[in-house]
């Protein structure tokens, strides 16, 4: 082993330290996130947001270091498992692409092994935890709001964790698997400044807290849990914009007259832009693309606001993504339906013809 690692070798021995896992599997993963001067890219084109990335470099540099590596080793472990499904997808694909094709027995029953190799690694590999990725990433979470309630952190950590705790929102039910049981979350302590930003994230922590220590028994105690994550939810988006400089960070989108949309819209629509009625939805499929805009701007954004003409909100939807279409992108998002902002004067006018603007 050489003297003087490089950087992503050395935080692959600390994960390894910390939670354990195979140390190239790690590396690799450690090193891609260390380097990597672009979102990643899925085969499909779309460039995914990662919060919790995001949230583990906060907590580094917060002084939290062991919620920090806990929380990488949570996330190569799950880009780990995701490799291995994808080599378990493609060969079953193989396995049944030889059956049906007819082909010789002996090259079945290679592919078949093959299969089930490959399956056997993965449920090795996920060694019965399937929601180690989830749980870490919320108990990450409580750990960054505890910092804030107790004023060892400021209240931009807990925006950070805000960001993590609400890609769960759709996805309630499986949340409420993953973080209750044997898994206690253990959290410094939530004494500090009664200032609101505190509070709040005071507030949260112990919110994530009592769910994840309601016990795995029955649909009773699932309730329970999925009540207290849904107050969860609604308690981070009342306190944003106690945890920045203002509100959500945004990007804006005006949309034009309505009128034909160009011949083979590649988000399959037959009319664009604005006219007089429109549902949130429909502002939501108008607006959301497709744009020539700065993908890694648009990524830092939390929210898209699509406004009319007129600079009426039309729909709020929190972005989750983007698809790269040539040299346009469309966003992809959850649609905040019967937001509070909706069908009235936006309160930042936008300031010029280009119909995008950044927050």
């Amino acid at each position: 082993m050489p003297r003087k690692q490089p950087r992503p070798a050395q935080r692959a021995r600390a994960i390894q330290r910390q939670a354990g896992g195979k140390y190239t599997a790690l590396l690799r993963h450690t090193t891609a996130a260390m380097t990597a001067a672009t979102p990643p890219v899925a085969g499909d084109g779309t460039v995914a947001k990662s919060p919790a990335h995001d949230l583990a470099r906060a907590l580094h540099a917060a002084g939290a270091v062991d919620a920090a590596a806990e929380l990488e080793a949570a996330l190569a472990w799950g880009a780990e498992c995701d490799r291995l499904d994808q080599t378990f997808e493609a060969a079953e694909q193989q396995r049944y692409a030889a059956y049906d094709n007819g082909l010789a027995r002996t090259h079945c029953a290679r592919v078949e092994a093959a299969a089930r190799e490959a399956g056997d690694a993965l449920m090795d590999f996920v060694d019965g935890d399937y929601h180690r990725h989830s749980r870490t990433e919320l108990h990450a979470a409580a750990q960054a709001m505890a910092l804030v309630a107790g004023g060892r952190a400021a209240p931009a950590l807990a925006r950070q964790a805000a960001r993590v705790i609400a890609q769960f929102e759709d996805d309630a039910e499986s949340a409420a698997d993953a973080i209750r049981g044997d898994h206690a979350v253990l959290l410094p302590p939530l004494d500090g400044p009664d200032t609101m930003p505190a509070t709040a994230a005071r507030a949260v922590a112990v919110a994530l807290q009592e769910a994840a220590a309601i016990p795995w028994r029955g649909d009773e105690e699932w309730t329970a849990c999925a009540e207290l994550l849904a107050k969860t939810f609604r308690l981070i988006r009342s306190s944003a914009v106690l945890w920045g400089a203002g509100a959500a960070s945004l990007l804006q989108i005006r949309l034009g007259r309505k009128r034909p949309a160009p011949t083979g819209d590649l988000l399959g629509r037959t009319v664009i832009g604005w006219h007089p009625g429109m549902t949130e939805t429909e502002a939501w499929e108008a607006g959301r693309g497709i744009w020539r805009l700065n993908a890694a701007r648009a990524l830092a954004r939390d929210e898209v606001q699509i406004i009319a003409p007129d600079q009426t909100v039309l729909a709020v939807a929190r972005i989750t993504g983007i698809t790269r279409h040539g040299d346009r992108h469309a966003l992809q998002g959850r649609l905040l339906s019967g937001d509070a902002r909706v069908s009235k004067p936006t309160p930042t006018p936008h300031p010029s013809r280009n119909p995008i603007a950044y927050r």
